[in-house]
């Protein structure tokens, strides 16, 4: 393997006979890999069971002020296929017990787990994006090429010539190339148990992800299920990408519920801005989300990722973004420095009009009418006939 893989133990099923427990022995070798995890957010959120060495401590070493004592159901450390198995099988319409992907998922999330099965629209982009973000997968497909039966393994690694799985009937470290999985995880038979490209995802406290970060899509934290109205969570939302119609990191078609096991599809939109928010001068955002998504599409493709030249390439594309951010925001100075200037040449050209009217109409206003009387008494005065 050329790429890195995830450190899962194997686990091989108890029933190889009839490969009819090869969910049970799936989930437990998830359940197993993800114990140190879980016993690292233990300690987190429990600091008074560390140990002096700040380890955690064992059942020996006793617990703070008494004996220790187990909560919920049994510890998942402690979980065997005979203790899931019942949980996670029913009757098939030949009345044979065989595991159930829904009850897988329901098995998962009691156990505090974050849980979600899909059918996947893009299989390798899917498990790419598992690997990348340490979500452990479980794979539905079937046992053979020329049988209908359905099967489950846990998936551990991708190269460019195919996938690596812990196998609970053929063994640990199983290769299986691309062509050979992409036909084994189509049903092919009228009478197959697959659906198709289904596979579970699963992890213990993944981060959240609120939003797409390519279409900012909003990714809700569970949907109700169309038929039976109960919460389906989405976590971990990494696996599904982005919930949008059109948004090129949507890897998934169908999403199944933990509780009824109905499948079915649905899409969100992004909210929608105020008028003119964030439109800027040139109206940038549909252009930067476009090459968001046609970048997130080449760093899908790991090949193409790990490429120095598409680095470069990707890189010069961020740089020449911001650029263009800035000349945006320097333009729309020069345009309101402009803008400025005209409102102020505006404002002296109508007060200097204001002015020169006011002395035009000074210089056209009629005198008042003279008083001869008044005239004449001056003039008698200025000649010193009348005192």
């Amino acid at each position: 393997m050329t790429a890195t893989r995830q450190q899962i133990p194997f686990e091989g099923q108890t029933d190889k006979g009839s490969n009819r427990m090869c969910g049970a022995a799936a989930l437990s070798m998830v359940y197993r890999s993800l114990v140190p995890s879980r016993a690292a957010h233990a300690l987190d959120e429990h600091p008074e069971r560390r140990g002096r060495d700040g380890t955690r401590r064992t059942r020996g070493d006793g617990a703070p002020g008494g004996s220790e004592r187990r909560r919920g159901p049994r510890r998942v450390s402690d979980v065997t296929q005979s203790d899931i198995w019942p949980l996670v099988s029913r009757k098939g319409p030949s009345g044979q017990l065989s595991c159930a992907t829904h009850l897988m998922v329901k098995d998962a999330l009691s156990r505090g787990f974050a849980a979600v099965a899909i059918q996947a629209a893009h299989p390798l982009q899917t498990l790419i994006a598992c690997r990348e973000n340490g979500i452990r997968t479980i794979l539905n497909h079937r046992l053979k090429l020329d049988g209908p039966a359905g099967h489950y393994t846990v998936f551990l690694g991708i190269d460019g010539e195919g996938v690596t799985v812990h196998d609970p009937y053929y063994g640990a470290d199983h290769r299986i190339s691309h062509g050979e999985l992409s036909e084994l995880w189509q049903p092919r038979y009228p009478s197959s148990e697959i659906v198709g490209n289904m596979l579970i995802g699963i992890a213990d406290q993944p981060p959240p992800l609120d939003a797409c970060p390519a279409c900012k899509v909003p990714i809700p934290r569970e949907v109700p299920c169309p038929k039976c109205a109960k919460p389906v969570p989405l976590a971990p939302a990494a696996l599904l990408g982005c919930v949008g119609s059109d948004c090129m990191r949507r890897t998934w078609s169908y999403v199944c519920c933990p509780s009824c096991d109905f499948t079915w599809s649905f899409a969100s939109t992004a909210p929608e801005a105020a008028p003119g928010e964030g439109d800027g001068l040139w109206n940038l955002g549909p252009l930067f989300a476009e090459l968001d998504r046609m970048k997130a599409h080449v760093l899908s493709i790991p090949a193409a990722a790990a490429r120095p030249d598409v680095q470069q390439q990707l890189a010069s594309i961020d740089a020449n973004r911001e650029k263009l951010k800035l000349a945006e925001k320097e333009e729309m100075a020069r345009q309101n420095e402009h803008t400025r200037r005209s409102k102020e040449a505006g404002a002296k050209a109508r007060q200097e009009e204001a002015d020169l009217r006011k002395a035009q109409e000074a210089a056209t206003k009629p005198a008042p009418p003279i008083d001869g009387g008044a005239l004449g008494d001056a003039l008698l005065k200025d000649l010193g006939i009348v005192t």
